[in-house]
């Protein structure tokens, strides 16, 4: 005989076992009892019954998961459609220039109008780092703009931006290229609306991914910038042999408006009092308060419910307001004065026969006096109050008048002065109004830039890590928006725009491979080797600009070109890992602001000392400069971070 207690255990704890052997298993055994067999089959098929429910559920969420991981890819193509119209400005100025070159250069200063737009991005960045993305943020010392949805502030900023360059492109029509107007609309608010729609997209894109795989983020940014570079040109080319160059720049301007329905699609805010996490795509988390069912938030919530209370009537309750006197105040606005000493009835009475007499004009305000004109005769006029003040001491006596005069002014005094305050009130609400905000103004000037700036200065790797930053940007626009034209005119004899155009999308075509290889095998970068790979970029590129200056043949210019691109794409995804890595994380907190910012007036800086070159020297000689500010670069680099050059020159 076979124990049954233990063989319905050990069935119910199997969920392999077949129903159909275990019934004919139990018929072979004549002494089995039917029930039990019965109630063992039963178990069984709960716990297959239960075993199905949980692999459904389990498809369910991976439907559910790839619906969501469908949902996220969609999202961060729409993102990366959004980098690639906001990187548009600066390569269809470069292409506009390359096919109007001879009335740009009649202007010199011209040039700088894509680099003053990075500058802007550059100084805007630390009011983005140390508001947009801390907690500090949502505090309400923050501006207004500070407080707006992710949504609403891309929508708003991509106006600006679609605005000024489109009014940039009307003043290259009607005011004769005007450089200060230019410089304002194009650079200013177009460098500003662009770092500000930026970093509003690379919040929704961290909030999709819930701050992880910073490599994906990465690509994203720069596989737009490179499909920028490769398109654009390519497509201005194309509409710049259709229309004039200011028809031009309006098209980019009502091109960069598609990022509104975009934005609109990618960020849901449906409702208003979702939080940020929900807007941005993240998965909220479930608490054990949240899967508590409605009603039942306590654990003693049942034995609340069927309590009982017995309620004695007869227990005399005194409550506080019963033991004490309430407090009574006098109202001040109140038009009778209560003074205990003189009789309230006559004052009353004195009242009612002073307002029978006002004179009220057809605005409503009571008139006081009357002043007669100077050509009419002048006679005796009876004021209202003069009126009041005989017929009071006709009725009452004089004694009674002389005790109400100085009550009845000093009625009228305080109703001037609450008619003066009432006046007075707006004009100190907007002043007050306008000295707090003030005050909230220069207090985070002071907490975002002044502090974080002063801090840092007192650090030595501060400023290799700003002119490492501010000359490796600079270099590249520089070269691909001006040099690199020049030098394919000037000393190679490229002729038609269109071929020039193209080395211009050689570049970014270069920097797409380069960014699709680092998503594929950013596994492969480890953080020993990332300092390796970052000097061999840098030097990829000061190699380039030499190659390129040289003169020797086509074959070693386009060599250089392609060194140039792939040593920026290099920088590009790993300078601010590699900067970060050389200080502390807390310190990196305050010191990422102010690179980015004085790296962004150091280009400006830049600008007018290469404008001044440029004026009193010749190509040749303002092309060996350039290469020679970024050997010293790369050599301030390594002799800066000592460290790396030790540990290189001991292995080898």
């Amino acid at each position: 005989m076979v124990d049954k207690s233990n063989n319905s255990n050990n069935i119910n704890n199997s969920n392999n076992n077949n129903v159909y052997d275990i019934i004919c298993y139990y018929k072979e055994e004549d002494h089995d009892n039917e029930n039990q067999v019965q109630h063992v089959i039963d178990n069984i098929e709960k716990a297959q019954n239960q075993q199905h429910k949980h692999k459904s559920r389990k498809n369910r969420k991976v439907s559910n998961n790839t619906k969501f991981r469908k949902s996220i890819k969609w999202k961060l193509f729409g993102c990366l459609i959004m980098n690639v119209l906001l990187s548009s400005p600066i390569y269809s100025y470069v292409t506009i220039y390359l096919h109007h070159k001879d009335k740009f250069d009649a202007n010199i200063a011209l040039i700088w109008i894509p680099i003053i737009f990075n500058a802007i991005y550059l100084l805007v960045t630390p009011w983005l780092f140390n508001s947009l993305l801390s907690p500090s943020s949502h505090s309400s010392s923050s501006s207004t703009v500070i407080r707006l949805t992710n949504r609403n502030v891309i929508i708003v900023s991509t106006l600006i931006l679609a605005t000024a360059i489109s009014l940039a492109g009307m003043t290259f029509a009607y005011l004769n290229a005007n450089f200060v107007f230019i410089v304002i609309l194009y650079g200013v608010f177009g460098g500003m609306s662009s770092c500000v729609i930026l970093g509003r997209v690379f919040v929704v894109i961290s909030g999709i991914l819930n701050n992880e795989r910073l490599h994906l983020i990465n690509f994203i940014y720069s596989f737009s910038g490179a499909v920028t570079q490769f398109f654009y040109p390519l497509m201005i080319h194309f509409i710049l042999q259709l229309f004039c160059y200011n028809c031009t720049m309006l098209i980019v301007g009502a091109l960069i408006l598609h990022i509104i329905p975009i934005a609109i699609i990618v960020v849901n805010e449906r409702n208003g009092s979702k939080t940020n996490d929900e807007n941005n795509g993240v998965m909220k988390k479930k608490f054990p308060v949240d899967l508590i069912k409605k009603n039942y938030e306590s654990r003693y919530a049942d034995i609340a419910a069927s309590a009982s209370y017995d309620f004695h009537p007869d227990i005399d309750i005194k409550y506080p307001s019963d033991l004490l006197d309430s407090v009574k105040w006098n109202n001040p606005s109140n038009h009778v004065l209560n003074n205990k000493n003189e009789n309230k009835i006559n004052d009353d009475h004195f009242l009612e026969i002073l307002d029978s007499h006002r004179i009220m004009n057809s605005d409503g305000v009571e008139i006081l006096e009357t002043i007669a004109e100077e050509e009419n005769d002048c006679e005796e006029v009876s004021f209202p109050i003069d009126v009041a003040i005989e017929e009071v001491i006709e009725e009452e006596g004089e004694e009674f008048a002389d005790t109400t005069l100085d009550s009845i002014y000093e009625e009228i005094n305080r109703k001037h002065e609450l008619q003066q305050k009432q006046s007075n009130e707006y004009y100190k609400f907007i002043k007050s109004f306008i000295i707090h905000k003030y005050e909230n103004a220069i207090t985070v000037a002071c907490r975002q830039i002044t502090n974080p700036l002063k801090r840092s200065l007192k650090i030595i790797r501060f400023y290799p890590a700003v002119i490492l930053k501010s000359i490796d940007i600079f270099s590249y626009l520089l070269y691909s928006s001006f040099i690199m034209p020049n030098q394919a005119v000037k000393q190679y004899g490229f002729e038609e725009h269109k071929s020039v155009i193209f080395l211009i999308a050689l570049m970014g075509f270069c920097w797409i491979i380069y960014s699709i290889a680092v998503l594929k095998f950013h596994k492969s970068l480890r953080q020993n080797f990332i300092h390796y790979f970052h000097l061999i970029g840098l030097l990829a590129k000061f190699f380039g600009y030499l190659f390129t200056n040289q003169r020797y043949s086509l074959n070693g210019f386009l060599f250089g070109i392609l060194l140039i691109s792939l040593g920026h794409a290099n920088s590009f995804h790993l300078q601010e890992t590699v900067i970060r890595n050389c200080f502390h994380p807390r310190k990196w907190y305050y010191l990422r602001g102010p690179i980015y910012s004085l790296s962004g007036f150091l280009i400006l800086i830049y600008c007018l000392i290469f404008h001044i070159l440029h004026s009193y020297l010749s190509f040749v000689t303002f092309t060996n400069i350039f290469v020679l500010v970024n050997l010293c670069c790369i050599l301030i680099w390594l002799l800066t971070n000592y460290e790396m050059v030790i540990y290189i020159c001991s292995r080898y």
